[in-house]
């Protein structure tokens, strides 16, 4: 018979189990609801988040796909163009509140 390996710490004979030397108490109320500036970013970036959403998806069918047709490479490419488009829109916002341009890296774009 194979031994059979264990990610936890060994426990004592007749001890307390070595996980509850190492917990901690979590105080649940440290967690407040988002503020509404934090609910405003987050509106103002979802649509570059569903874009995120929909390249990954996208991504994951080329890879995973035998031999992946033109349709996944076309999706792929649509994804790719809605998620800078929507990266654009959100510098652009950006850039209008600051009331200065946002410095980008072309190279890296």
């Amino acid at each position: 018979m194979l031994p059979v390996r264990s990610h936890a710490p060994p426990v004592e004979a007749g001890g307390a189990s070595p996980w509850k030397e190492m917990s901690f108490p979590m105080d649940l109320d440290v967690f407040d609801e988002p503020s509404d500036v934090e609910l405003a970013a987050i509106e103002l970036e979802w649509p570059l988040i569903a874009a995120e959403l929909e390249l990954v998806g996208a991504e994951i069918a080329v890879l995973t796909a035998t031999s992946p047709s033109e349709l996944d490479w076309r999706r792929l490419r649509r994804a790719e163009r809605r998620r800078l488009r929507a990266l654009v829109e959100l510098l652009d916002l950006t850039a209008s509140v600051l009331g200065r341009p946002v410095e980008c890296d072309r190279a890296a774009a």
